[in-house]
């Protein structure tokens, strides 16, 4: 089976490489701007990153009843088809979560 990725930045991507980020390379970033004379700056922790990500995806609602409707829609008329393709992205995306949160 494969599976494509298709070149987007989703929530997953961006997750990883903020966990893969360094101090160093964090350092070096800080170092370059103080150089340049910068001076206005927000700085957010990872840790800070990590909970304003988790109340965006808290807020979202966990059951999408217009979804649902189309679902039981196409089960019901017998023309409900399902992309192994789909199940098996959706089954990685939950484990990294589940993974990294």
């Amino acid at each position: 089976m494969k599976i494509d990725n298709d070149s987007k930045v989703s929530l997953i991507d961006y997750l990883i490489r903020t966990k893969n980020t360094t101090g160093s390379e964090e350092a070096s970033v800080k170092n370059r701007k103080e150089e340049k004379g910068i001076t206005d700056r927000v700085e957010l922790t990872r840790d800070a990153e990590f909970r304003r990500l988790k109340d965006i995806v808290k807020k979202a609602p966990s059951v999408r009843e217009e979804k649902i409707a189309t679902v039981k829609e196409a089960v019901e008329a017998k023309t409900y088809n399902i992309k192994g393709e789909l199940v098996a992205k959706s089954l990685l995306k939950d484990h990294i979560l589940e993974t990294i949160l």
